[in-house]
């Protein structure tokens, strides 16, 4: 069938360009990292209080790949180039022209560097951007969701963790009185 041989040239020729391959290494790593709090969002066991906390620690961690990215991206690269190598191909910088209005255009000697530049931390920045908007602004709408945990409560007065519960009002019996009253005795 013409069509079909058609079709898998395409894809073969697609999956050999350099531009996919690092691509591709970039996206299967960082997602390595998401996918385990997805896990652990998902647990039936979780609460908010350590989703707060596994969230944090994948956008601290992200902010420090994002601080020095030579380290995590130099062996990315590595990979996709031993990848590119089966292919019998070698990873190099895409066509550029003098004057570039619709994609990056950065003037760079190494293949290493220009992929690291336009893919990787671009990319970085949008998975940080993300977390903290989906999830941050979230959490910081809840005044001293901490409070709530018996071990932190000496660190918050009794109106703010009362602030928090209200998000929790459906799930706590009793009244404001009440609640006032544990958490004066704890």
């Amino acid at each position: 069938n013409r069509e079909t041989c058609y079709k898998a040239a395409n894809f073969n020729s697609s999956v050999r360009r350099s531009k996919f391959l690092v691509s591709l290494e970039i996206v299967a790593n960082l997602f390595a990292y998401t996918k385990t709090l997805s896990i652990q969002l998902q647990s039936s066991k979780q609460d908010l209080y350590m989703a707060k906390k596994n969230i944090k620690n994948i956008i601290a961690l992200f902010n420090s790949i994002r601080e020095n990215p030579e380290r995590t991206f130099d062996s990315l690269f590595e990979n996709a180039a031993k990848k590119a190598q089966m292919f019998g191909e070698k990873i190099k910088i895409p066509r550029l022209c003098g004057q570039q209005t619709q994609r990056s255009n950065i003037i760079v000697s190494e293949p290493m560097d220009w992929f690291k530049v336009t893919i990787f931390i671009p990319f970085l920045d949008h998975i940080i951007h993300e977390l903290d908007s989906r999830f941050n602004e979230k959490f910081n709408n809840i005044i001293a969701l901490d409070g709530l945990i018996p071990a932190n409560i000496n660190f918050y007065d009794t109106k703010s963790i009362l602030e928090s519960a209200k998000f929790y009002c459906e799930d706590i019996e009793g009244s404001d009185l009440e609640l006032k009253v544990e958490i004066n005795l704890c």
